[in-house]
């Protein structure tokens, strides 16, 4: 069966009552479906030309959680050493306030301040540029007044993505100084080549610092002030650049390197210098070393700890950037054993006392051919005692979102496809949809990668919602087809005639489709840049459905599902696709051949002969085995067609059976339907006004809490309470959380790091418990979701021996905005702020 074929087909019904050109006519016209049904060569080239960019997008597209909200929210923050929240308040937060007012796009400035710190929120309307904003703000910040030992003011933009992608903890029989240092000098140094790691956060652990006691009596007695040992202090331990030095033709960068290296040095600064005498620091202070006074204290189970958090870059892929960074820090399942395996050299090594454990490290001396490498991952070069703990990560609840929506989508098409096989009844037009739906959905993750759409839950929740519209516009194409097939029409007259004739129809269908979805691209503020990634997901993966509906469905229905007719051998219906002339290039060289020109232009005509011929084998072997390998496809292709038929008749019997009475009876409620439109009116209001009630009472949120297998338990006592009060009791509640069935792992922070970001009410009173949840007697019973709220209960019951004390149970939240309720009271006195604060508090209480 051949394309010729067309001309001997008896003309079909014309299109409409106002069409003037027959069937045939229709078949033999240009356009793009007669284009793509005729050149099926050229057309695979290009859809397997847009798969591949697909795949190639699609493993380049950043995997995130939820699409990237910009918040237009920028925070001043300023440190004010040493001084009360009300100083803060009065010297800073206010006069930052006034100069910041002026700020043009602003909308609401608030500050919150804390002791020694100050922070000034600045709120712009939604879509401003904060770039120019930030801007501004800096020019503002210069003409304010502040103290002069407040520090500079920083401008922080606030930023979802500050959340720490893995937290770990660093625990041993190490002292908590020990811990710190390791955490800085081994496990952030070794982290800080990853690629796409902005910063790892250090948290808890003692900080090492130099402290000088002055004797108060020595230093009136000396006429010496504290202004001037800072003075001195700060002249003798220099660390800068000189300028430059010349030497002939060489110049020389000159650095001025005078910093203290030991206590001893610091001891025997000169402060004065009278004469023959000399007044050292040493005469009027003591110098030691020591830690600086902790300002949080962190644990793991119980034990004293150290916590490292792991932040990303805007742009990182946090899925990969997890596992590198999980690499980096635990290793392979080989480098983990490697490492075993060099412990145990090095043990026997030691225990042998044949050469030292440091040269057993290095491979040396005698068993240097013999000795295990240590493994470059960050626990191998921990002292033993010391580990590693995973405390928290996100690519892990990410990627079981993104698989358990990548799933639902598949079985959704899958489904899709099952039904249209029980209403089609044909192996071979089912396939034909089957294949136009991985093509539209590969096919949409290039424009994707191009418009900076990253692979969230919205944009999957995006094709997923899509993939049921995809097969609509080829379910069109493809029935149209399948009438003219069954009418008798040629297979490739069938498909261009089919596809034509609802062309129009299907292109109006998607337009209307996406005339509803792609206004929303444009929506500003906080829901358009929420649901941006979905609605543009949706739209291309329409237009691309509607371009592999009207192009790649005709052609597959032409060429391929002529299988399913059981007609045509795989040789016959592959004719039109490859035609291969090998001899058309012989008989050129035949008529050229002429001896005199062959003695003359032998050395030109030979390379060329020569080099015609081979290509012309290279074109045989080639063209015979993709005919070969099409032609193996097609044969498949119909006994696989012809056998599912064979199966699965009864079943398509008894469901088409089924769907008859289930149109008979349809039939019948219409024609009733129409009788009696009084009635079915009545019963089409009451229905539409009673759900408009039960609508009413649905609550309303824009992100649902989701269940990940852990939460935070807050829990602030009185404020004023001292860390080490609080570390007190937070220790007698760990111990009853550590014994809850069910808890995996109880990370504790206690106070407020002065380096956090994010707007907090947390202070020295504040201890909060980031409890995962593992396996507990009976899980196997209960689904995520039932572990989680049996934790919280036993939490819960252990603080109700507590007094005076306030609990908050914090979920992961897929996205973080403000308190859906917040009520401000103002006033100038502190004091009376309170009180009412009290009674406002009451009476929220008595509401549901």
């Amino acid at each position: 069966m051949t394309e010729s074929s067309a001309s001997s087909e008896a003309p079909g019904p014309t299109a409409g009552p106002t069409a003037v050109e027959s069937d045939d006519a229709l078949a033999r016209t240009g356009g793009w479906i007669s284009l793509a049904v005729r050149r099926p060569v050229a057309l695979c080239l290009i859809f397997t030309a847009v798969s591949v960019f697909g795949l190639i997008s699609w493993k380049r597209l950043p995997v995130d959680l939820m699409p990237e909200v910009d918040r237009p929210t920028v925070t001043v923050r300023t440190e004010y050493p040493g001084a009360a929240p009300e100083d803060v308040e009065e010297r800073v937060s206010i006069r930052l306030e006034k100069a910041l007012a002026v700020v043009k796009g602003v909308r609401r400035i608030t500050s919150v301040s804390r002791a020694e710190t100050s922070d000034v929120i600045l709120e712009f309307a939604w879509g401003i540029d904060l770039r120019a904003a930030v801007q501004d703000i800096r020019e503002k910040l210069d003409q304010a007044f502040l103290p002069d030992d407040a520090g500079a003011p920083n401008v922080l933009r606030y930023d979802p993505r500050l959340e720490p992608v893995l937290r770990v903890g660093l625990r041993g029989d190490r002292d908590l100084g020990t811990l710190r240092r390791l955490a800085e000098e081994e496990v952030e140094r070794r982290l800080g080549g990853v690629d796409g790691i902005a910063a790892v956060r250090v948290r808890g652990g003692l900080e090492e610092e130099i402290a000088i006691l002055v004797d108060e009596e020595k230093l009136r007695a000396r006429g010496v002030t504290l202004e001037e040992i800072g003075r001195r202090l700060a002249e003798e331990n220099l660390d800068r650049a000189a300028g430059l030095l010349s030497d002939g033709d060489t110049r020389y960068l000159v650095r001025t390197r005078n910093e203290f290296l030991s206590l001893a040095e610091i001891e025997e600064i000169p402060l004065r210098v009278d004469g023959a005498s000399i007044l050292r620091l040493s005469d009027i202070a003591t110098v030691t070393q020591s830690a600086k006074e902790e300002r949080v204290l962190t644990r793991i189970d119980g034990r004293p700890a150290v916590q490292i958090e792991i932040l990303r870059e805007g742009d990182a892929n946090i899925v990969d950037l997890a596992e590198r960074a999980r690499l980096r820090l635990f290793g392979t399942p080989g480098q983990q054993q490697r490492l075993e395996e060099w412990r145990t050299f090095v043990d026997e090594v030691r225990d042998g006392d044949e050469i030292g454990a440091a040269a057993a490290a290095d491979g040396a001396s005698g068993k240097r051919e013999r000795a295990p490498t240590r493994p470059d991952f960050v626990a191998a070069w921990l002292p033993e005692g010391v580990e590693l703990t995973l405390l928290g990560d996100q690519s892990v609840f990410i990627e079981e979102a993104i698989t358990d929506l990548a799933r639902t989508a598949f079985l959704g098409g899958i489904l899709a496809i099952v039904i249209l096989f029980l209403f089609l009844g044909r192996f071979s037009y089912t396939a034909v949809v089957a294949v136009t739906i991985p093509v539209s959905v590969v096919a949409t993750f290039a424009p994707m990668y191009l418009g900076g759409i990253s692979l969230n839950i919205m944009s999957l929740g995006g094709l997923a919602l899509g993939i049921g519209m995809l097969v609509d516009s080829s379910i069109v194409v493809l029935e149209s087809i399948f009438r003219e097939r069954e009418e008798g029409r040629a297979p490739l007259d069938a498909a261009i005639v089919g596809g034509r004739r609802v062309a129009g129809a299907v292109l109006a269908s998607t337009t209307t489709t996406v005339a509803v979805f792609l206004p929303i691209v444009f929506v500003e503020g906080m829901a358009g840049q929420f649901f941006r990634d979905q609605a543009m997901t949706v739209v291309l993966s329409l237009v691309a459905s509607l371009i592999v509906s009207l192009t790649l469905v005709p052609m597959l229905a032409g060429r391929l599902a002529e299988a399913g007719f059981g007609g045509g051998e795989p040789a016959e219906l592959l004719r039109p696709i490859l035609r291969v002339d090998t001899r058309k290039r012989l008989r050129s060289v035949k008529r050229h051949w002429n001896p005199l020109l062959i003695f003359f232009a032998l050395p030109v005509l030979l390379p060329y002969w020569l080099t015609s011929l081979l290509l012309d084998l290279l074109r045989i072997l080639v063209s015979s085995l993709v005919r070969f390998v099409l032609a193996a496809i097609v044969r498949v292709f119909r006994d696989a067609a012809r056998a599912s038929g064979t199966l699965l008749a009864p079943l398509v019997a008894l469901w088409r059976s089924g769907f008859g009475w289930l149109e008979e009876q349809y039939v019948a409620v219409i024609s009733s339907a129409l009788v009696a439109r009084g009635p079915v009116a009545a019963l089409t209001t009451l229905v539409v006004v009673g759900t408009g009630f039960l609508a009413a009472d649905l609550g309303t949120e824009l992100v649902p809490s989701v269940t990940r297998g852990e939460f935070t338990l807050v829990v602030r006592y009185p404020v004023g309470t001292p860390l080490e009060v609080t570390g007190e009791y937070a220790a007698a509640l760990e111990r009853g959380l550590v014994e809850i069935p069910g808890v995996h792992t109880v990370a504790t922070t206690i106070g407020r790091d002065p380096e956090e970001t994010q707007e907090t009410d947390d202070g020295e009173y504040t201890a909060r418990f980031a409890i995962q949840i593992g396996a507990m007697d009976g899980s196997e019973r209960l689904d995520a979701a039932a572990r989680e709220e049996r934790v919280i209960e036993g939490a819960l019951a252990l603080l109700e021996q507590v007094d005076d004390h306030e609990v908050e149970i914090v979920r992961p939240s897929l996205f973080t905005t403000r308190a859906p309720i917040e009520i401000e009271l103002r006033g100038p006195d502190l004091a009376v702020l309170h009180d009412l604060e009290g009674e406002v508090r009451a009476l929220l209480a008595t509401i549901p």
